[in-house]
């Protein structure tokens, strides 16, 4: 009772003072103890955050979450704006032992369900989801719920200071609900100084964050800030429909034997993932892999020093920069070549060899380029010179006699 009473006399004060450096959420209307909110004095569950968020106004207010373990056996839903939860304290992840969470929400419902869903209520005439969020607590998926953090068509949140553990779907799904008044889009939402630790038990098949979207919204523009990922079996980041979202110091480890790749630039059904954008990332043994045909993705910082392997690039493009492995100095590579031309994956298309007739040779691409491409070429047979030109349908070649030329043409279309 005496530490309880006084942690509130020094939330106050300290809630005083970031008033007045502007640093709460934008409107907090009021302030709720969720721990008075129980439907059973003295038992800790979902009922005690669910009734503290029923009590706030339309215009939103904050939930400051129990001290402990809270017992949560049924999805706790955030349709309102400007509801911010927060913690006492999330503790950090330890090599040796546990953390020891102040406050630690923990699933003991069904299998696949989610602790927390803060989402847009779809509908015509609905508006998205802004300003919401929870700060500084623990999530403990424990091998049985699917998904820790469900946000869907919100602008704005803000979700630091976590740890999310043992998730067996996805420990954070951010995505779009399919129809409202205005942009669906999941946008401009602050994910910083986040742990996930998928490796226990069925944990370990969870990826830790999923982006996803819709025929008519995606998830843009969002900032992923000091994040750190433990994976076994599942992704550490999996990219299905987004783009325009940014990454600083992003780092993934997979577990010794695990399956799950590091990062994932897939797509979705309504669209791949591009113009992604990340600044110092490490993969770690899972690597990255680009499945579909994305473009615009850049990687300032790929981090080889641990071990992570080059970009599987299976389509599209990306742009990277690395320290190379074991620091052997940065290089720019191009990797794909599938893009250079607009008919074919041919190696022909941009490289290849041809034999002179009476000093002259040429070759027709096999699809036009909407700019000409930029070739150069090169005397197998003797040091001559050589010049070629190129058009938008093919390059001609002259040179000495019937020698021997090799060429090849980049370019984009």
């Amino acid at each position: 009772m005496g530490r309880n009473f006084l942690g509130r006399i020094v939330f106050f004060v300290l809630l005083a003072i970031s008033s007045t450096l502007a640093v709460t959420v934008k409107t907090v209307n009021r302030i709720e103890f969720a721990d008075q909110f129980c439907n059973t004095s003295g038992v800790q569950d979902q009922s005690c955050i669910v009734n503290a968020i029923n009590s706030l106004p339309v215009s939103g207010g904050l939930i400051v979450l129990p001290y402990g373990i809270t017992s949560i056996s049924s999805t706790i839903v955030v349709h309102k704006s400007n509801v911010l939860l927060i913690g006492h304290d999330s503790d950090v992840d330890h090599d040796l032992g546990g953390p020891d969470p102040a406050t630690d929400l923990v699933w003991t419902g069904a299998s696949g369900g989610a602790i927390l869903d803060f989402s847009a209520v779809q509908g015509s005439g609905n508006q998205r989801l802004g300003r919401s969020g929870i700060v500084q607590a623990q999530l403990d998926c424990a091998g049985v719920a699917g998904t820790a953090i469900i946000v869907r068509s919100e602008y704005f949140g803000r979700y630091t200071d976590l740890n999310l553990n043992n998730c067996t779907a996805a420990a954070v799904d951010i995505g779009v609900v399919s129809v409202l008044g205005e942009a669906a889009d999941a946008q401009h939402n602050d994910f910083r100084n986040i742990s996930i630790r998928n490796l226990d038990n069925a944990g370990a098949s969870g990826t830790g964050f999923r982006l996803t979207g819709s025929p008519t919204a995606n998830s843009s523009f969002n900032t992923f800030t000091n994040i750190f990922v433990v994976h076994k079996d599942g992704n550490c980041l999996e990219l299905d429909d987004a783009d325009n979202n940014a990454y600083l110091h992003f780092r993934c480890f997979r577990a010794s034997g695990g399956t799950g790749t590091g990062v994932l630039l897939r797509g979705g059904s309504s669209g791949s993932a591009h113009n992604e954008y990340f600044f110092h990332l490490e993969p770690g043994q899972g690597g990255l892999t680009q499945a579909q045909a994305s473009t615009g993705n850049v990687v300032v910082g790929y981090d080889q020093s641990n071990g992570s392997p080059n970009p599987n690039i299976e389509s599209g493009t990306l742009t990277w920069t690395s320290d190379g492995l074991n620091g052997t100095g940065w290089h720019i590579p191009v990797l794909s070549t599938t893009s250079l031309r607009t008919a074919t994956a041919d190696n022909t298309d941009t490289a290849g060899q041809i034999v002179l007739s009476g000093g002259i040779g040429s070759y027709t691409f096999s699809g036009s380029y909407t700019i000409p491409p930029i070739c150069t070429a090169s005397d197998t047979s003797a040091i001559s010179a050589v010049k070629i030109s190129a058009t938008n349908t093919g390059l001609t070649i002259m040179g000495v006699g019937s020698d021997t030329i090799n060429y090849i043409c980049v370019g984009r279309n």
